[in-house]
């Protein structure tokens, strides 16, 4: 997936949690289900962009 796919699902799943904690108690299993969602991606976005700096730079 591309840095600028995972941004868009980051910012998709932050919506959806937002408003799942708003209507919901924040105990609920939807919003915490939501709350793994949205951790999993931040995650997969911070290993690829670590990938991606690690291979622009060089060890000397």
């Amino acid at each position: 997936m591309s840095i600028e796919k995972l941004l868009y699902k980051i910012e998709f799943l932050r919506y959806e949690l937002k408003y799942l904690a708003g209507n919901k108690n924040l105990g609920d299993p939807e919003v915490l289900a939501a709350s793994e969602q949205l951790d999993k991606a931040l995650v997969q976005y911070y290993k690829l962009r670590d990938m991606r700096f690690i291979g622009k730079t060089s060890v000397r």
